[in-house]
C-alpha cells in the first residue's frame, strides 16, 4: 500500500507495465503528454476502482497516472495477477469485464468529444465530474478540479473553458463560488449533449 501525496507520479508513459493498481481512497488521473507538454486527461479513478494494467510482461505504458489528490494506493504484481488468473478464472472474468466496461465508456467519450462544439465539450466534462466525483454525492465540484481539467477533458484551453464557464453561469447552469463549481442544473447541461 502506497500513500501519495497530491501530485504524486505513479507511473510514466514508457515504463514496463509490473502491476495492476487499486484505489483505496483518493483520486487518480490517468492522462497522455502531447505536443508542447500538452496534458490531455483520460480519466479520473476514485476509490474502489483499479487503473493502470494494459497487459503483462514486457508492454509499457502508454499513458502516465498519478494522485490529484492525497491518495492511498494497493499494488498487485503481474506475478500475482497471473497465478490469480491461473487458479481463479471467475476473478480473471470480472477483470477482463470490468476493464472492457472501462474502454468502452473512454472510447464513448472520445469519440463524442471529437465531434462536439465548445459549448458541448463543456457541459459533457462537467457533467462526467460531477456524476461521477460530485462532493458527497452533491452538485458541487470538488475543488481539486480546476479549470485546466476540465479543458484536458474538453480538449480544449482552460481560456475557452473559462468564458464557457461564464456563459453557464449567465444562464443558471452553474454558480462560480471562488474556486468552486456548483452545478444548479444537471438537466440543462444534459439537454446540450441530447444528440450523444
Amino acid at each position: 500500500m502506497w500513500i501519495l501525496g497530491s501530485g504524486t507520479n505513479i507511473f510514466e508513459a514508457g515504463n514496463p507495465i509490473s502491476g495492476l493498481y487499486f484505489v483505496q481512497n483518493g483520486l487518480i488521473k490517468e492522462y497522455v503528454t502531447g505536443v508542447s507538454n500538452k496534458v490531455e486527461i483520460i480519466r479520473f479513478v476514485s476509490p474502489g476502482c483499479l487503473f493502470g494494467h494494459l497487459g503483462l510482461d514486457k508492454e509499457n505504458y502508454l499513458y502516465s497516472a498519478a494522485a490529484q489528490v492525497e491518495s492511498t494506493v494497493c499494488f498487485i504484481d503481474n506475478t500475482v495477477l497471473l497465478e490469480l488468473f491461473k487458479y481463479d478464472a471467475g476473478f480473471m472474468n470480472d477483470l477482463m469485464k470490468y476493464f472492457s466496461k472501462i474502454y468502452s465508456k473512454n472510447v464513448y467519450r472520445l469519440k463524442c468529444v471529437s465531434q462536439m462544439n465548445l459549448r458541448e465539450k463543456v457541459a459533457e466534462a462537467l457533467l462526467y465530474i460531477v456524476e461521477d466525483f460530485g462532493k458527497g454525492g452533491s452538485n458541487e465540484l470538488c475543488e481539486c478540479f480546476n479549470r485546466e481539467d476540465i479543458a484536458s477533458l474538453a480538449s480544449t484551453t482552460p481560456e475557452q473553458v473559462s468564458r464557457q464557464l461564464s456563459d453557464f453561469e449567465r444562464e443558471s447552469i452553474i454558480e462560480k463560488r471562488g474556486r468552486k463549481i456548483v452545478v444548479l442544473s444537471r438537466e440543462k447541461l444534459k439537454s446540450i449533449l441530447e444528440g450523444y
